[in-house]
């Protein structure tokens, strides 16, 4: 019978791991776009634990015996589950968002300030030191990126916008959805008892995996924007924001535990129902 390729789906959780992958937070456009493939493999699963309770609890009419007590808090576990990766997912998108407002020195930036033979790429050089922004504390000076030429001084933060050199995005929450979706749209509804523990299991295993991926994104996020300058593009209070970003992270590991523990929980379930089977109606 068919399987969820989940030694497939673990090596492509594993590039999400931010402790492993120092890419994935080079830049602030990297932690954006990586925090994104995290949100949308996180998508993925709860897509995949709604379209396995449809397989292995299809309507009554297909399949009556699925509909009592047991097989009802089942779904309730899965449902739940399903939610709590959903909120997990916006959670981190939400996240993804922030992360390219605040920037440290030395990373690239788009400018589009008022100079515009200015516009382009440069770096980050840190707060402008002139004698006029000494009192006034809020620009920043940048370099150019590629290139000889004075220093721009006196930028205003919305001035910039996060910047990365062009690369092949890698994209595994698009891998793994597709995986997850062509596995699951080769089962036959109902699925065996046996065989959806087993489904059901793979998708509790993917989301403890994922929870410890996401538990490594708050330290690296930490190691990477603390200890420098930092600037923000919308005018929030740098150090605030980093904070917000490290502590809404460490929420959705936290809330990840929830949703495998669900997880689990129906797994406990379902192998409770398969053990001891309905017994058989009475001949009339």
């Amino acid at each position: 019978m068919p399987g969820l390729r989940a030694c497939a789906t673990l090596d492509l959780l594993n590039r999400l791991r931010a402790n492993l992958n120092p890419e994935l937070t080079a830049t602030a456009a990297d932690r954006s776009a990586s925090l994104a493939q995290l949100a949308g493999a996180i998508t993925a699963f709860a897509e995949a634990v709604a379209a396995l309770d449809r397989k292995i609890c299809p309507a009554s009419e297909v399949e009556p015996s699925r509909t009592g007590p047991r097989w009802r808090h089942l779904q309730h576990l899965t449902g739940r589950a399903g939610q709590q990766l959903t909120t997990t997912a916006d959670i981190i998108r939400a996240v993804a968002g922030q992360a390219l407002l605040v920037l440290p020195t030395m990373e690239p930036v788009q400018y589009h300030g008022s100079i515009a033979t200015r516009h382009g790429l440069h770096a980050l050089a840190g707060p402008c030191d002139c004698r006029r922004c000494l009192h006034r504390g809020d620009r920043i000076r940048l370099s150019l990126l590629f290139g000889d030429g004075a220093d721009l001084r006196c930028v205003r933060p919305a001035s910039i916008t996060a910047a990365t050199i062009p690369v092949t995005p890698k994209r595994p929450a698009d891998d793994i959805r597709n995986s997850l979706q062509s596995s699951l749209s080769a089962l036959r509804a109902p699925v065996p008892v046996d065989h959806a523990t087993t489904l059901l299991a793979n998708l509790a295993l993917f989301t403890g995996r994922t929870r410890a991926v996401t538990a490594t994104w708050p330290p690296a996020l930490e190691q990477r924007l603390s200890g420098r300058f930092l600037t923000t593009t919308d005018g929030t209070d740098p150090d605030r924001l980093r904070d917000t970003l490290t502590n809404r992270t460490q929420h959705a590991a936290t809330e990840l535990g929830t949703a495998h523990r669900l997880l689990c929980d129906a797994v406990t379930t379902l192998r409770g129902i398969n053990a001891q089977p309905p017994p058989a109606a009475a001949p009339h």
